[in-house]
């Protein structure tokens, strides 16, 4: 059933079930990146893709801050209007909170960025021990919205998930033109031979080329 503030039918605003796969994305956005074991030969072009690879985790990593930020001004809406009024109204919703609690809100975000950034300057690997818990649990609420939502709000993770897709194809057919044209520039003459009808393993190629 459609109506003309709501074209699409009843059953595609239901709630369904999605495996968006976001387990392996949670350690795709967690895990380290380096060029350690680059040949110096080719350091730069490592470098340039894992700083395309970089920008993809950070999109994801922004979805869960996002998601975190909107839950810590929740809980300090509720404090300040607690403190304010000695009471939790239901009917009282975000966008028509008093202007005092408003400002006390964003003084209490300001307090606990203070005590987070002195957290880090006191203990790196605490803080950042914490940070992944707080990521984990904004992460878990992540998966309940793709679970739970209805299929036009899954319909914006799986762009932005395809998006995610494009960029790392992108960056991969990038890695492979400038890795193929900085092969050519160090090594030509061992590349020469791949001309000929000569069967060559890649192992060998590399041994020839100095890389292993």
């Amino acid at each position: 059933m459609t109506d003309a503030n709501n074209p699409l039918p009843d059953k595609l605003l239901l709630g369904l079930a999605r495996d968006f796969k976001l387990g392996p994305l949670w350690d795709f956005a967690n895990s380290a990146v380096g060029a350690n074991s680059v040949h110096k030969d080719f350091f730069k072009v490592a470098e340039i893709f894992l700083s395309n690879i970089s920008r993809l985790r950070s999109q994801l990593i922004f979805w869960i801050f996002a998601i975190n930020f909107s839950r810590e001004i929740e809980r300090y809406e509720i404090i300040a209007e607690f403190e304010g009024t000695g009471k939790i109204r239901p009917d009282l919703h975000s966008g028509n909170r008093p202007q005092g609690i408003q400002d006390r809100v964003k003084a209490l975000y300001g307090e606990s960025i203070a005590r987070q950034n002195a957290m880090t300057q006191a203990d790196v690997k605490a803080a950042e021990a914490i940070l992944l818990g707080i990521s984990r649990e904004s992460f878990s609420f992540l998966q309940l919205v793709a679970n739970s939502s209805p299929i036009p709000t899954n319909m914006g993770i799986e762009a932005f998930l395809s998006s995610l897709l494009l960029g790392a194809w992108t960056a991969f057919e990038s890695l492979a033109a400038d890795l193929w044209e900085e092969a050519l520039n160090v090594h030509p003459h061992t590349l020469a031979v791949l001309k000929t009808s000569e069967k060559r393993s890649l192992s060998i190629l590399c041994k020839d080329m100095g890389l292993i």
